[in-house]
């Protein structure tokens, strides 16, 4: 069984279009909903929702899975003032400070990149925003590996209706970490690496190295969580490079769909190579003790003649013949 999570803020929801369009979607993605400013809704039978705090703005809740006997706190977040200014308000800035002191980061996702147009009706206007986020923290991700993001298509809002699934595989193991080597090639990882290196820490030089080092897995899983599951991201790309070739092939002189199947060719292939640095789990070079690099199959031989040096120098030894003089002080 598979639950869903869905936000989308709709403005002008007394329209009857938008009314009717919001029960189809409802029955399209097999959802339940009751009717208020912030609309949520949830099947008694799986889900129980408990409101812990509200306002015109906000809906906090305890959600308790019932088959999984599992909970967890969820947050409903409303946006007014989406107008697509450049510039911070206060209140983001209060938001981006609470986002920072909750530890939580955007779920992989997939879909819909931009959440926000600011006209569906005036084909000149390109405005597009990603202003919609579903945000977790490592606990809840650790609670529920499987779970993922979706935006859907407008349809009749400004916004993408965004999706969070949360598959029945839960309370699994913790898997210990494990880095990935494609995240090295990231935007964003030395940055996070020497952040995280330059926080003082108290103690030996060892217990700091360690400390940092097991610091650092937070900052790292978070640039892992930013591009999902590659296999995902790669079988995606692929259908949309098919469909936009496609296209091409009918309309051989559009510029624009020229131009997007070259951005998506860019982003597979780009895809593509992160899955195969993901599965390759070797030592791609070593260097010995005078600098000389080695490659492929010399690293193991070198791991091999490192270790013999270390630990098979054989040292002559005698027995000991008189135990009375061993110790200098009785």
């Amino acid at each position: 069984m598979e639950y869903k999570i869905t936000g989308w803020n709709i403005r002008g929801l007394c329209t009857e279009n938008k009314q009717d369009e919001l029960r189809k979607f409802i029955m399209e993605e097999k959802l339940s909903s009751n009717s208020c400013r912030i609309v949520i809704g949830w099947d008694n039978n799986f889900v129980r929702v408990i409101p812990i705090h509200e306002d015109k703005q906000v809906l906090f809740c305890l959600i308790e899975l019932r088959d999984l006997q599992t909970s967890f706190y969820g947050s409903f977040v409303l946006d007014e003032h989406s107008a697509g200014g450049s510039f911070l308000t206060e209140e983001m800035n209060e938001f981006n400070d609470c986002v920072d002191k909750l530890e939580v980061d955007d779920i992989g996702s997939t879909a819909f990149h931009y959440t926000w147009t600011i006209s569906l009706r005036n084909p000149k206007c390109g405005v597009l925003k990603k202003l919609d986020r579903i945000l977790v923290s490592e606990k809840f991700l650790s609670t529920f590996p499987q779970a993922y993001g979706r935006f859907l298509p407008y349809l009749i809002s400004d916004h993408s209706p965004a999706v969070m699934g949360v598959m029945n595989g839960v309370n699994s193991p913790k898997k210990a970490f494990r880095f990935m080597n494609y995240v090295a090639y990231k935007d964003g990882f030395l940055d996070t690496v020497k952040e995280e290196w330059q926080k003082e820490i108290d103690g030996y030089a060892m217990f700091r190295v360690v400390k940092k080092l097991k610091n650092l897995k937070r900052g790292l899983k978070r640039l892992i969580w930013k591009n999902g599951n590659l296999h995902t991201k790669v079988e995606m790309l692929k259908g949309e490079l098919q469909q936009v070739q496609a296209l091409i092939d009918k309309n051989p002189y559009d510029g624009t769909l020229r131009s997007k199947a070259a951005k998506v060719l860019e982003e597979y292939e780009e895809a593509e190579i992160d899955e195969l640095r993901k599965q390759k789990s070797r030592v791609d070079s070593i260097c010995d003790e005078s600098g000389q690099r080695y490659y492929d199959e010399h690293v193991a031989e070198q791991c091999v003649r490192h270790f013999q040096q270390f630990l098979g120098v054989s040292v002559p030894v005698r027995p000991i013949e008189e135990l009375e003089n061993i110790f200098t002080k009785s």
